[in-house]
């Protein structure tokens, strides 16, 4: 993952398209849960925070870990304006780092296709929650490489029943990956499915 790129597109990352995914995923989560109130969340790949602030109000503690520094600059001015104590916005790198804190939910959208070791990264979620906790991942399905185009060193989406495999391997349970939106694409002329996998440990 290119940190130097996200860094530069911080400044205006929050498009309307932008918005919209993280209302859908924000507002799956909710149907997911249906509980509010002393949970704990962590955000990871947060960015500028989208999906976080669609939540603000449903969790009791939010963490925002991203590894751009653009990213958590504009992510702390949105918490900073609001004056929101409860939401905090941490450089995070969960590949070459651990945290030694707990939480009920964790949840990622459009994240884990640039994290290489998928398995490690479900792995360290899996630690970093709570006994019942919820993991949420939205991301691509398999796609042509043309959603990043050319020199992505990531992954170009995901086969589904590998990710279920994967996460039933790893300990998670009640598993289930359903489609979530698509993202349109005009100017190639393409739409990239997104599904939502819910988990429990």
């Amino acid at each position: 993952m290119n940190i130097n790129s996200f860094d530069n597109k911080a400044k205006n990352w929050d498009t309307e398209d932008k918005i919209n995914r993280a209302q859908i995923f924000a507002d799956k989560i909710k149907v997911e849960l249906a509980v509010s109130g002393k949970l704990s969340a962590l955000e990871y790949g947060a960015g500028t925070g989208l999906v976080s602030f669609c939540l603000k109000d449903y969790f009791a503690k939010i963490v925002l870990a991203d590894s751009s520094d653009g990213m958590l600059n504009a992510a702390q001015k949105k918490i900073d304006n609001l004056n929101i104590a409860h939401i905090s916005a941490r450089k995070i790198d969960l590949i070459n780092e651990n945290m030694n804190e707990k939480f009920d939910v964790i949840y990622s959208l459009l994240t884990l296709h640039h994290i290489n070791n998928t398995e490690y990264i479900l792995q360290q979620f899996y630690s970093l929650l709570n006994d019942g906790g919820y993991l949420f991942i939205a991301d691509l399905d398999i796609e042509d490489g043309s959603f990043h185009g050319d020199g992505f060193d990531g992954h170009n989406g995901f086969e589904r029943s590998h990710l279920f495999t994967l996460s039933r391997q790893i300990g998670y349970n009640h598993i289930k990956i359903e489609d979530l939106m698509e993202i349109k694409r005009p100017e190639l002329k393409q739409s990239y499915p997104v599904f939502v996998l819910t988990a429990r440990k």
